[in-house]
């Protein structure tokens, strides 16, 4: 006997995809039962299996109703299965002791409808059956918010499912080393091996800032994967192909123009280790790239580095003795004149600079108050003081960050490209 176990999932009401309302739950209704997941795999397997359990919650019970009245013949044999809507442990316990499970030669676990507990928890179940096989689609959804692909259901072995599961989560959270780690240890072909690392290595070097390796693996990745008219695949390929350009740009030796990407970074960075909840981290990149900003301010606008101030420069002689004896308080031991974030403001004050001089008073006015965005971000461990950042202070300075430099920054460079991390390795 040949079994299968179909997670049935809820019509997308109450999302983006369809707002709650009767005539609107009805419509969402009819478009899953007609065009869903649970309607993809009766079409692939129903004709191939002895029986079909339909694994359901108390709220998608109606759907598993019409699923059985419209497409499932009366001939064929199939009970509906009510499980826990979240509890992992119960559905694993519920569907492991299905009756006809135990007698069962095949078993098909198709996991792409339902929750992700009821993934998780079927999953779990499938390990302790002979030769199972787990599939599940994949691919972009449509406004509808149904799967738009033309890939067929990816079949596997139940250990390596959960195995390529838990690489995507990791790999959703942004924990890549995880992901190389359980990559490494899972039984996979050297062609989906190379793959996988390639692509997570990318996002693995990206997020060190390490953009020669991350470009290598990006580089290397395109040219394994080949063309595909594949949904899922050709979506994934064209959104590398903007991240290919970005890297270029990192990559490339033209001073200000890598400069301006490397800020945008920087920022980026920042927002996905709030992601992670790592506030200190967070709060040091948007330092750094509030920083950035002044400094390639001076340079591209004003010829002035940062990094090495020449009193020379003809913008410099116009500043006035007073400013000029202040700059020159600035040199360090080796001679050379270096600015730090609010002295970079300052001087784009003295030049009068019409994009960001005026953050120079905010800043100082900032730098004199104990709970101000400025002192935050001195007083935290990560720079002078001892103190951790919590979400309420983090948001604080982002909040200021983003709306006196990065908006600006943003428009000055006519910078369109977000740096946007994928957050799936299914497709591979």
């Amino acid at each position: 006997m040949n079994v299968l176990v179909l997670g049935v999932g809820l019509p997308a009401v109450g999302t983006r995809f369809c707002k709650p309302g009767e005539d609107q739950k009805k419509k969402a209704l009819e478009d899953r039962l007609d065009k869903g997941p649970e309607k993809q795999t009766l079409d692939r397997y129903l004709n191939k299996v002895d029986f079909v359990y339909l694994a359901a919650t108390k709220d998608s019970r109606e759907l598993a109703n019409a699923l059985q009245k419209k497409w499932i013949p009366q001939e064929k044999q199939h009970e509906i299965v009510v499980v826990d809507v979240n509890d992992i442990k119960k559905i694993y316990e519920k569907i492991r002791k299905l009756e006809r499970l135990r007698e069962a030669k095949k078993i098909i676990f198709d996991i792409t409808g339902g929750t992700k507990a009821m993934a998780a928890g079927i999953s779990l179940a499938a390990i302790e059956f002979n030769n199972p096989i787990i599939c599940y689609e994949t691919g972009p959804r449509g406004h509808d918010g149904l799967v738009k692909t033309t890939e067929y259901a990816v079949e596997m072995s139940a250990a390596e499912a959960l195995r390529i599961k838990l690489i995507d989560e990791f790999f959703k959270v942004g924990n890549y080393s995880a992901c190389l780690e359980i990559i490494e240890k899972t039984k996979l072909s050297e062609q989906k091996r190379n793959l996988l690392t390639s692509y997570v290595e990318i996002f693995y070097y990206w997020d060190l800032f390490d953009h020669k390796n991350a470009l290598r693996n990006l580089k290397n990745f395109l040219k394994n994967i080949g063309y595909t008219e594949n949904g899922a695949i050709h979506d994934a390929v064209k959104k590398l192909k903007k991240n290919e350009k970005i890297l270029e740009k990192i990559n490339s030796k033209e001073g200000i123009n890598r400069a301006i990407y490397l800020a945008l970074d920087i920022y980026y960075n920042a927002l996905r280790r709030e992601r992670d909840k790592k506030y200190d981290d967070a709060v040091a990149r948007l330092y750094r790239f509030a920083e950035a900003v002044a400094q390639i301010r001076l340079e591209r606008t004003y010829l002035i580095k940062a990094n090495n101030v020449n009193i020379e420069n003809e913008y410099i002689k116009k500043i006035g003795e007073e400013n000029l004896a202040y700059l020159n308080s600035k040199k360090r031991d080796d001679n050379k004149i270096r600015l730090a974030l609010q002295d970079c403001y300052w001087l784009l004050n003295v030049l009068n600079d019409d994009k960001y001089g005026h953050l120079r008073d905010k800043l100082c006015t900032l730098s004199g108050k104990s709970d101000s965005p400025l002192n935050l971000r001195n007083n935290s461990i990560l720079a002078h003081g001892f103190d951790s950042i919590d979400e309420t202070k983090y948001n604080e300075i982002k909040r200021f960050v983003e709306s006196e430099i990065f908006s600006i920054f943003k428009e000055e460079n006519d910078i369109k490209e977000q740096i946007s991390f994928p957050n799936s390795i299914n497709f591979i």
